[in-house]
Protein backbone atom coordinates (compact mmCIF):
# COMPACT_ATOMS: atom_id res chain seq x y z
CA UNK A 1 0.00 0.00 0.00
CA UNK A 2 3.01 2.42 0.64
CA UNK A 3 4.16 2.47 -2.73
CA UNK A 4 0.10 2.72 -4.08
CA UNK A 5 0.26 5.66 -1.88
CA UNK A 6 3.42 7.11 -2.83
CA UNK A 7 2.49 6.70 -6.43
CA UNK A 8 -0.93 8.11 -6.25
CA UNK A 9 0.51 11.44 -4.32
CA UNK A 10 2.82 11.88 -7.12
CA UNK A 11 0.38 11.79 -9.68
CA UNK A 12 -2.02 13.53 -8.14
CA UNK A 13 0.18 16.97 -7.54
CA UNK A 14 0.87 16.63 -11.07
CA UNK A 15 -2.56 16.44 -12.31
CA UNK A 16 -3.71 20.00 -11.25
CA UNK A 17 -0.10 21.63 -13.10
CA UNK A 18 -1.02 19.18 -16.64
CA UNK A 19 -3.48 19.84 -18.74
CA UNK A 20 -4.12 16.26 -19.06
CA UNK A 21 -7.02 14.01 -17.49
CA UNK A 22 -4.99 11.28 -15.68
CA UNK A 23 -6.40 7.81 -15.23
CA UNK A 24 -4.73 5.55 -12.39
CA UNK A 25 -4.83 2.18 -13.12
CA UNK A 26 -3.55 -0.54 -10.75
CA UNK A 27 -2.98 -4.14 -12.58
CA UNK A 28 -2.81 -7.28 -9.54
CA UNK A 29 -1.30 -9.54 -12.18
CA UNK A 30 -0.89 -12.54 -9.59
CA UNK A 31 -2.23 -15.74 -12.13
CA UNK A 32 -4.80 -15.56 -9.32
CA UNK A 33 -6.16 -11.94 -9.19
CA UNK A 34 -5.56 -10.47 -12.83
CA UNK A 35 -8.06 -7.22 -11.47
CA UNK A 36 -7.89 -4.69 -12.44
CA UNK A 37 -9.00 -0.76 -10.83
CA UNK A 38 -9.31 2.60 -12.36
CA UNK A 39 -9.06 5.55 -10.34
CA UNK A 40 -10.40 8.75 -11.94
CA UNK A 41 -7.86 11.90 -10.62
CA UNK A 42 -10.26 14.49 -10.88
CA UNK A 43 -12.81 12.08 -9.00
CA UNK A 44 -11.02 12.68 -5.70
CA UNK A 45 -12.65 15.38 -4.25
CA UNK A 46 -10.07 15.54 -0.99
CA UNK A 47 -6.61 16.75 -1.16
CA UNK A 48 -4.08 14.73 -1.52
CA UNK A 49 -0.40 16.68 0.31
CA UNK A 50 1.47 14.07 2.06
CA UNK A 51 1.81 9.55 1.40
CA UNK A 52 -0.46 9.61 4.69
CA UNK A 53 -3.67 11.46 2.80
CA UNK A 54 -2.91 9.20 -0.32
CA UNK A 55 -2.90 5.90 1.62
CA UNK A 56 -6.48 7.63 3.21
CA UNK A 57 -7.75 7.83 -0.05
CA UNK A 58 -7.00 4.67 -1.39
CA UNK A 59 -8.16 2.65 1.54
CA UNK A 60 -11.50 4.44 1.11
CA UNK A 61 -11.61 3.73 -2.63
CA UNK A 62 -10.28 0.04 -2.29
CA UNK A 63 -13.15 -0.23 0.47
CA UNK A 64 -15.84 0.99 -1.55
CA UNK A 65 -14.47 -1.13 -4.69
CA UNK A 66 -14.76 -4.07 -2.95
CA UNK A 67 -17.91 -3.00 -1.46
CA UNK A 68 -19.16 -2.19 -4.94
CA UNK A 69 -17.53 -4.61 -6.83
CA UNK A 70 -14.99 -2.15 -8.93
CA UNK A 71 -12.58 -4.51 -9.63
CA UNK A 72 -12.49 -5.68 -12.89
CA UNK A 73 -11.06 -8.83 -13.67
CA UNK A 74 -9.04 -9.06 -16.62
CA UNK A 75 -5.97 -10.96 -17.88
CA UNK A 76 -3.20 -8.78 -18.75
CA UNK A 77 -3.21 -9.19 -22.61
CA UNK A 78 -7.04 -8.44 -22.74
CA UNK A 79 -5.95 -5.26 -20.41
CA UNK A 80 -3.41 -4.15 -22.89
CA UNK A 81 -5.51 -4.84 -26.16
CA UNK A 82 -8.36 -2.78 -25.16
CA UNK A 83 -6.21 0.08 -23.98
CA UNK A 84 -4.59 -0.32 -27.29
CA UNK A 85 -7.96 -0.43 -28.89
CA UNK A 86 -9.25 2.50 -27.28
CA UNK A 87 -7.37 4.73 -28.82
CA UNK A 88 -4.38 4.94 -26.17
CA UNK A 89 -0.92 5.07 -27.33
CA UNK A 90 1.00 2.38 -25.16
CA UNK A 91 4.78 3.28 -23.39
CA UNK A 92 6.39 0.65 -21.80
CA UNK A 93 8.77 2.39 -19.49
CA UNK A 94 12.11 0.08 -19.83
CA UNK A 95 15.98 0.16 -19.81
CA UNK A 96 16.04 -1.02 -23.05
CA UNK A 97 13.60 1.81 -24.59
CA UNK A 98 14.63 5.40 -26.10
CA UNK A 99 15.60 8.01 -23.74
CA UNK A 100 12.78 9.81 -22.80
CA UNK A 101 13.93 13.44 -23.81
CA UNK A 102 14.44 11.91 -26.98
CA UNK A 103 11.18 9.88 -27.28
CA UNK A 104 8.34 12.54 -25.98
CA UNK A 105 7.58 15.20 -28.65
CA UNK A 106 5.42 17.94 -28.58
CA UNK A 107 2.37 15.97 -30.94
CA UNK A 108 2.37 13.71 -27.51
CA UNK A 109 0.61 16.50 -26.11
CA UNK A 110 -2.28 15.52 -27.90
CA UNK A 111 -2.53 12.23 -27.71
CA UNK A 112 -3.87 9.73 -25.13
CA UNK A 113 -1.37 7.97 -23.92
CA UNK A 114 -0.93 4.87 -21.29
CA UNK A 115 2.59 4.64 -19.44
CA UNK A 116 2.89 1.43 -18.33
CA UNK A 117 4.90 1.15 -14.95
CA UNK A 118 6.25 -2.60 -13.84
CA UNK A 119 7.85 -3.92 -10.67
CA UNK A 120 11.67 -3.93 -10.08
CA UNK A 121 11.58 -7.33 -11.96
CA UNK A 122 9.81 -5.52 -14.69
CA UNK A 123 6.91 -8.09 -17.39
CA UNK A 124 7.75 -11.17 -18.05
CA UNK A 125 8.93 -12.21 -21.24
CA UNK A 126 5.21 -13.04 -22.27
CA UNK A 127 4.28 -9.75 -21.11
CA UNK A 128 7.23 -8.15 -23.22
CA UNK A 129 6.37 -10.09 -26.26
CA UNK A 130 2.86 -9.41 -25.88
CA UNK A 131 3.85 -5.50 -25.75
CA UNK A 132 5.99 -5.74 -29.15
CA UNK A 133 2.88 -7.38 -30.93
CA UNK A 134 1.15 -4.45 -29.78
CA UNK A 135 4.34 -1.91 -31.45
CA UNK A 136 4.36 -0.43 -28.13
CA UNK A 137 6.84 2.76 -27.44
CA UNK A 138 9.90 1.96 -25.12
CA UNK A 139 10.99 4.77 -22.92
CA UNK A 140 13.76 4.31 -20.46
CA UNK A 141 14.86 7.08 -17.45
CA UNK A 142 18.61 5.51 -18.16
CA UNK A 143 19.78 2.78 -16.32
CA UNK A 144 19.00 3.92 -12.42
CA UNK A 145 16.56 2.35 -10.88
CA UNK A 146 13.67 4.84 -9.31
CA UNK A 147 11.14 4.05 -7.19
CA UNK A 148 7.94 3.84 -9.23
CA UNK A 149 6.64 7.58 -7.80
CA UNK A 150 9.41 8.97 -8.61
CA UNK A 151 8.81 7.68 -12.38
CA UNK A 152 5.29 9.39 -12.33
CA UNK A 153 7.10 12.43 -10.94
CA UNK A 154 9.74 12.37 -13.61
CA UNK A 155 7.51 11.61 -16.56
CA UNK A 156 5.43 13.94 -15.64
CA UNK A 157 7.98 16.75 -15.26
CA UNK A 158 8.94 15.81 -19.38
CA UNK A 159 4.92 15.61 -19.96
CA UNK A 160 4.77 19.35 -18.38
CA UNK A 161 7.69 20.46 -20.82
CA UNK A 162 6.22 19.47 -24.17
CA UNK A 163 3.40 22.55 -24.04
CA UNK A 164 6.82 25.03 -24.47
CA UNK A 165 8.23 23.40 -27.87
Amino acid sequence: MDVLARCLSSAFKWAKRLNFSILFMIYFAHSEEQKLLQIKLSDINRNIVSEVDALGVLIDIFNNAVKENKFEKISFKKLLFSISKNQYELIYLTSEGQKVELELKKEDSEKNLCFILGSQDDLSSDQEAFLESLEVRKISLGQREYLASHVITIICHHLSLLRFF
